[in-house]
């Protein structure tokens, strides 16, 4: 009988190494599998998959429009700003700028809404807005779900 070890969550990948590691690994579903010699068992884990995991978090979508001449100042304000969402239990899951860096695509996650509303209320935050004064900025933010993967849309070729 294979020796089973439990698996506790360290999180990021390194937690995903180590699941491997011990015969363990996430399924498509983001799931725990334990693989024996070719066989596969869903395991009993505390861990949720990924999409409850998306499911659980406030997501957001900033889409944010910048002149040319207002491009490095909101840089500036975005590099003072984004390290303070962690403190309010918020990520940067992905950040995302044209080439001349006059638009820009955030997609952040809260643990819930409430964290959010800390983060848009922490004064510190609201001390880096100077950063933008005089720049000619229009933002836009969508509250969003993750629907998981979608089918290819065909391209229509023969």
């Amino acid at each position: 009988m294979p020796l089973s070890i439990p698996v506790t969550r360290s999180g990021g990948w390194h937690g995903f190494h180590s699941a491997m590691w011990q015969g363990h690994r996430p399924d498509r579903n983001g799931d725990l599998v334990r693989y024996t010699i070719g066989l596969r068992h869903k395991t009993e884990s505390p861990l949720p998959s990924l999409r409850e995991r998306a499911q659980t978090r406030l997501i957001l979508v900033m889409l944010a429009d910048v002149a040319r001449e207002g491009v490095e100042a909101f840089q500036r304000y975005e590099a003072a700003v984004l390290p303070r969402l962690e403190r309010h239990n918020g990520r940067l899951e992905r950040r995302l700028r044209t080439a001349d860096g006059q638009a820009e695509v955030h997609i952040v996650s809260f643990r819930s809404r409430s964290a959010y509303e800390a983060y848009i209320a922490d004064p510190e935050r609201a001390d880096h807005r100077a950063l933008l004064e005089g720049v000619a900025l229009t933002q836009r933010l969508l509250e969003v779900t993750d629907v998981g993967a979608t089918a290819p849309v065909p391209t229509g070729g023969t």
